[in-house]
């Protein structure tokens, strides 16, 4: 019988014999530290299936990026964004019909509007960022002292998964920006957000963004009228919707703009 031609391979430490490998196509063994490491070395090309064997590729690479552009372009043609896409464009469309005005940026978006004398801008940035821990946010509507007595007896292990859970939860907050003037000039800034549930969230309240009250430390009575009159304004839980419904509308789009962008990388 006759023999293979024989492949010694030299441990990358050790510098010595570290295995004997057999044929040309086989993959080289590396000793590691604790456990062997296998790195394949091959001639030709390939892909793996599910046991391993590998399988020569015999497309040009013309032929994949034509077929990498095709597939592509099918992603475009999603029917779920599709179908989300058409579904918000009549909620711009109605939003623009009750006298709204809708004014798009890269980052930043407003919507203006009026009612009675008193003209409005709800502004704020689409584009999903992590807040900074030192802002003001949704947390500071609990009582920190009560949420320190419900916690005391509970484990670390649950207040770990606690903490984790309201990280999370934070993340999702979107932050808004609204202005009110009136028609003698005055103004009123509010610091605002929009959460998963698409609830508005009102923060602060004052003359300018030095100037603010936390509207969570005033009275019940306060903070139901200041959520009363922005309702009445057309500043609620229905422009929560739309502002989380047009965040999802603009990741669709810049999903969709990639893909494009990636077919007619290919097929060119």
């Amino acid at each position: 019988m006759s023999l293979h031609v024989k492949n010694l391979v030299c441990s990358l430490r050790t510098r010595g014999v570290s295995s004997l490998v057999i044929g040309q196509s086989a993959p080289r063994a590396f000793q590691g530290r604790n456990l062997p490491l296998t790195r394949g070395f091959n001639t030709t090309p390939f892909v793996w299936c599910e046991n391993k064997i590998p399988i020569r590729v015999n497309e040009s690479v013309d032929a994949i990026e034509g077929e990498l552009s095709t597939l592509f372009k099918e992603g475009q043609q999603n029917p779920d964004l599709v179908s989300y896409a058409e579904s918000f464009q009549l909620r711009r469309d109605m939003l623009e019909s009750k006298g709204f005005k809708l004014i798009e940026g890269e980052n930043e978006v407003v919507i203006q509007g009026s009612k009675e004398g008193r003209s409005f801008t709800v502004t704020w940035d689409p584009n999903p960022a992590e807040e900074d821990e030192e802002d003001y946010d949704h947390s500071d509507y609990e009582d920190e002292l009560d949420q320190e007595s419900e916690n005391d007896d509970k484990d670390p292990d649950e207040l770990a998964e606690l903490s984790d859970a309201e990280d999370a939860a934070s993340n999702q907050i979107t932050n808004v920006t609204v202005r009110i003037q009136k028609e003698q000039g005055q103004e009123l800034h509010l610091q605002c957000g929009v959460n998963s549930e698409a609830q508005f969230l009102v923060y602060r309240i004052g003359s300018d963004e030095s100037s603010m009250v936390v509207v969570s430390e005033l009275t019940e009575e306060i903070q139901h009228k200041v959520y009363d009159y922005l309702e009445e304004l057309g500043i609620g839980d229905g422009a929560a919707g739309f502002i989380k419904d047009y965040n999802q509308y603009r990741m669709n789009q810049q999903h969709t703009e990639t893909m494009k962008y990636v077919s007619d990388f290919f097929s060119k």
